[in-house]
Formats: C-alpha cells, sequence, structure tokens
C-alpha cells in the first residue's frame, strides 16, 4: 500500500509538474501574442500619429490657400468697386460731354448763320461799293 500511495502520489506530483509546464507553456504563448499584440498597437499607434501630422499639416497648408484665396477675393471686391466708380464717373462726363457737344453745335450753328449773314452783308456792301466806285468813276 506504501507503494501504491507512493506511486499515487508520484503521480499526483508529475501530474502537478506537467500542469505546471503546461501552464508556464501557455503563458509564455500568451506573453508572445501579446507582445506582438503591443507590437503591433505601438506601429498602429504611430502610423495614426504619422496620419494625424500628415492631416494637420493639410489642413494648415488647406487654411493658407483658403487665407490667400479670401485675401484674393477681397481684393478684386476692391478692383470692382474702384471699377464701378471709375465707370460712373465715365458715363457721367460721357453724358455731360454729349450736353457740351449739343451746346458747342447748336453754338457752332448760331456762329456759321452769323458769319453767313456777315458774309453776305460784306458781299453786298462790296457790290454796293463797287457799284457806288463806277457810279464816282462816271461822274467823274
Amino acid at each position: 500500500m506504501n507503494l501504491e500511495f507512493e506511486s499515487v502520489t508520484l503521480q499526483a506530483i508529475e501530474l502537478d509538474k506537467r500542469k505546471k509546464i503546461d501552464n508556464e507553456k501557455e503563458l509564455r504563448e500568451q506573453l508572445e501574442k501579446l507582445q506582438v499584440e503591443l507590437s503591433t498597437s505601438k506601429t498602429l499607434r504611430i502610423s495614426l500619429e504619422e496620419q494625424l501630422l500628415t492631416k494637420e499639416k493639410l489642413r494648415k497648408f488647406m487654411e493658407k490657400q483658403l487665407m490667400e484665396k479670401d485675401k484674393k477675393v477681397v481684393f478684386l471686391e476692391k478692383q470692382l468697386k474702384e471699377e464701378k466708380v471709375a465707370r460712373n464717373r465715365s458715363e457721367k462726363e460721357r453724358g455731360e460731354l454729349g450736353a457740351c457737344w449739343m451746346q458747342t453745335k447748336i453754338v457752332f450753328e448760331t456762329l456759321k448763320a452769323y458769319f453767313n449773314d456777315c458774309k453776305e452783308r460784306t458781299d453786298m456792301s462790296s457790290r454796293v461799293k463797287a457799284e457806288l466806285e463806277s457810279r464816282i468813276e462816271q461822274y467823274e
């Protein structure tokens, strides 16, 4: 019985040793899996940080582009206002020039009529003068 007890005890001890070895082996495997997962997580975290950095750079670039576009829009709006003012001024001046042209044309027509009248009088005076001179010559 002693032998049998020793055999059972030895079997129990050996079973305990196998369980410990199996547990150690399982723990090592779990440790290796966790180390792989940790490495993967670190790699993933680094990749995500790089993506975040890239997106931040892209966001800043886009903000800069947007600010430049805004400046250009403000510049073009200012230029458009200046051109509208210049066009209004030009249209006003054109209207004034048209009125001035009409007034000048009326004055020209009046002066032309006056000149023609003077010319007719001068021509008449010249004829009268010539006629008078010819009569005077006849009396002389």
